[in-house]
């Protein structure tokens, strides 16, 4: 099947953040930092000056709503969405929004869900959830401000040793959602991590990469557990696991997600080995595409990957960059609209390019995936806050690209 990526995988609305703070022990190998609590509050925060972008992803965590649209302002975000499912961070404006919900393919007048204006932070990445049920009256929304809960956690004087090393940590937020639940409490390793998280609630910690293994049960009663499904999972570092309970007390769900926390622009700058490209992005007008748009899936050559096209077209960098159309055609050729990880692309036969370049994917006997005639993914899943990068070991030559 030849496709591109669309971004799924898979009172009020307004909340001013108060924090509690919760130091947190050593947890055998696995250290949790000291955790931030947040919970609802009556008034909005101010808007901010800023001209750049929003992340925002929607989780829907109520299992007795059908299928669902989510409008950001009168745009459609976010199509056809089901229970247990959530979205990639997309780009959002900045300022004061409105989240609206439908039922699928109705329009946005007979919203059944419609918040109160929402103030979105340049820079700041966001879940949005819809938790609890419609059956009890417990069904509301709930905004995460992820960049603030995570940088409150790291300014806690206890956490200053892992606040010194940012990029070789992770970060793991857990959300009760579960709306005929008071409270929970969260165990980690066997040891009680977080208590008394109550409905709507959240927990920010930094963490050491590592194996967790999570356990969610009612507050004061380890045996009444409601995460039985969630199996250990390995934390690497720079990313963020955002882990939400929902459902119902006799059929919960967990719902794990993992982002990054920069842009793919960020991430590849930090990797010398990927100037070309960059500069290719530059020569071509593009740089946005991996700055402030998104999701998007980039296939990315590194610099020894250039030099050998460079070297197989008897041309250079200066060449290319002399005609704009060819750099143009290049960019686009790594490019493709939407949040695309490894496990997904394994299960396609193509992939169609925003340059309009279709490409054929083969899983090779070692499990890796050929990408068209001579490129192979090499390191998949770097994941940034606007999509994914899985780096390639040729160039992809677009057929008008010689």
């Amino acid at each position: 099947m030849v496709t591109t990526l669309n971004s799924r995988f898979g009172e009020s609305a307004v909340f001013k953040t108060f924090n509690r703070l919760l130091l947190i022990a050593l947890l055998s190998s696995f250290v949790f930092g000291l955790s931030v609590r947040a919970q609802e509050a009556t008034e909005a925060t101010a808007a901010p000056e800023s001209d750049s972008v929003a992340w925002l992803r929607v989780f829907h965590l109520v299992p007795d709503f059908v299928r669902l649209d989510f409008y950001l302002n009168d745009q459609l975000l976010f199509p056809d969405m089901g229970f247990q499912e959530f979205t990639a961070h997309t780009h959002a404006p900045t300022g004061e929004v409105m989240i609206a919900a439908t039922t699928a393919g109705d329009t946005l007048e007979n919203a059944v869900l419609t918040t109160n204006p929402i103030t979105l932070e340049g820079g700041h990445q966001y879940t949005f959830a819809i938790g609890g049920q419609i059956a009890n009256d417990s069904a509301l929304p709930f905004l995460l401000d992820e960049t603030t809960i995570l940088e409150t956690a790291l300014a806690v004087p206890e956490n200053a040793a892992l606040a010194e090393q940012p990029d070789d940590i992770a970060r793991l937020i857990i959300f009760h959602a579960l709306g005929d639940v008071e409270q929970i409490d969260v165990y980690a390793g066997g040891e009680l991590a977080a208590p008394g998280i109550g409905y709507g609630e959240y927990y920010g910690f930094p963490v050491t990469p590592g194996e967790v293994a999570l356990t969610l049960t009612a507050a004061g009663d380890p045996d009444t557990v409601y995460s039985a499904a969630l199996a250990p999972f390995t934390m690497n570092p720079g990313l963020l696991y955002v882990v939400a309970l929902g459902g119902t007390a006799a059929d919960p769900v967990v719902v794990t997600a993992q982002t990054g926390l920069k842009t793919i622009a960020d991430l590849l700058a930090d990797e010398p080995s990927y100037s070309t490209l960059l500069a290719l992005a530059a020569g071509a007008e593009q740089e946005s595409l991996l700055t402030s748009v998104g999701p998007i899936t980039i296939l990315a050559p590194d610099n020894n990957a250039f030099e050998a096209y460079f070297a197989a077209e008897e041309t250079s960098f200066a060449d290319v960059a002399a005609q704009p159309d060819l750099m143009g055609r290049l960019f686009g050729a790594h490019l493709i609209d939407g949040y695309g990880p490894y496990e997904r692309l394994i299960a396609l036969e193509a992939l169609t390019t925003l340059g309009g370049d279709t490409w054929p994917l083969v899983v090779q006997d070692d499990g890796t995936i050929r990408v068209g005639d001579s490129a192979t993914i090499v390191q998949p899943n770097i994941l940034a806050v606007n999509g994914v990068i899985h780096v390639i070991d040729a160039v992809l030559i677009p057929e008008d690209g010689n």
